[in-house]
């Protein structure tokens, strides 16, 4: 991420959450004594022991893991190359909370240009956090979760700890090498790879699925609602037993996909994914199209990858554990609930 004049800005915010400390002295550049190997020094002292301190400082074009990582790393060097009593602080666009959950436990301070700091050193605390992120439209942030790149995701995420070679993966999700290669990027910048395998392998599926599931709604899809007068399950059965009869392709999502993968989850609207043919479908399992007071939902997918790794469950069709995960994640409260049973007994059983 290019930001006009980040070292000035950044010595700017670091000044600016110091000056509230009445104990230390003005800070003063030291940074060309250590021949600028560090990005920015500063020197100043506590006027109560006299204890003078060198922040010693990493600036970052980008505040993601990867990075955060490889500046906690540098200033480690230069610490120990220079003596004295120091602490490290990363100056970057904006500090995410894996960021800076890397930062305190490598005890290195950090301050974003969002506003957000946090330093603690000598008796010195200082904790700015919850502002939100002003480069959240970044391009590279955003096409993580096109379409074609949730494919990769999915295939991912359904697989466990699988290895993958670029091209099988490219392969599998219906995509190409170069969309892998994007996604893989990104995920590595992000600190979700594995770095000791060869392959394509996840380290921190969790973490990539809370990401997408911030960044996803099933209001997505266009949704179709209607009424049936048969219950839930007879209503599943039927539209499960008409789409095989007309040759569609069905998946059961929400509560009527959670259901099949978690016994805890109770509903009275049927829910799934319908690539085409709603007409015939409806008028087949005799439902009724309506305004309001709808119990059937039927979403045409914004993208065919909604039906990645979708099985027959008792004899319905029904999404992977992963996408019955995210459409449930869309409904406040109960859907959470119900999301959360699947990624208790299912998706953490597969990792």
């Amino acid at each position: 991420m290019k930001i006009k004049n980040l070292e000035q800005k950044g010595r700017e915010a670091l000044l600016d959450c110091l000056k509230g400390v009445p104990f230390l002295d003005y800070p003063r550049d030291v940074t060309r004594i250590y021949d600028k190997r560090p990005d920015l020094v500063l020197r100043l002292v506590n006027q109560v022991d006299k204890t003078p301190y060198l922040l010693v400082a990493e600036i970052k074009d980008s505040g993601q893991p990867r990075f955060i990582k490889e500046a906690v790393n540098q200033l480690k060097v230069y610490q120990n190359e220079m003596g004295g009593v120091s602490y490290g602080v990363i100056l970057a666009p904006y500090i995410s909370e894996r960021s800076a959950q890397i930062c305190k436990e490598n005890a290195v301070g950090y301050v974003d240009l969002a506003g957000n700091c946090y330093l603690s050193f000598s008796s010195v605390f200082i904790q700015r956090a919850g502002n939100p992120n002003p480069y959240s439209q970044d391009r590279e942030l955003q096409s993580i979760f096109y379409p074609k790149s949730e494919r990769v995701l999915r295939a991912l995420l359904n697989a466990g700890p699988k290895e993958w070679l670029t091209e099988e993966l490219a392969k599998d999700s219906g995509v190409s090498l170069g969309q892998v290669s994007n996604v893989r990027k990104y995920l590595d910048n992000q600190d979700w790879l594995d770095k000791e395998s060869k392959r394509l392998l996840l380290s921190k599926p969790f973490e990539l699925l809370s990401a997408w599931t911030k960044n996803y709604s099933f209001r997505k899809n266009d949704v179709l609602e209607y009424y049936s007068l048969l219950s839930p399950p007879e209503t599943e059965a039927l539209l499960s037993r008409a789409s095989q009869e007309l040759g569609l392709r069905l998946g059961l999502t929400g509560f009527s996909g959670g259901s099949r993968y978690v016994s805890t989850v109770r509903y009275q609207r049927v829910i799934a994914y319908l690539e085409d043919g709603f007409e015939s479908l409806a008028n087949s399992a005799d439902l009724k199209s309506v305004t309001s007071g709808a119990n059937v939902m039927l979403l045409r997918p914004y993208d065919s990858g909604v039906f990645y790794q979708s099985r027959v469950i008792g004899g319905d069709s029904v999404v992977s554990p992963i996408q019955a995960y995210l459409d449930l994640n869309s409904y406040k409260g109960r859907g959470e609930e119900a999301a959360q049973a699947i990624l208790d007994q299912v998706i953490r059983e597969i990792w």
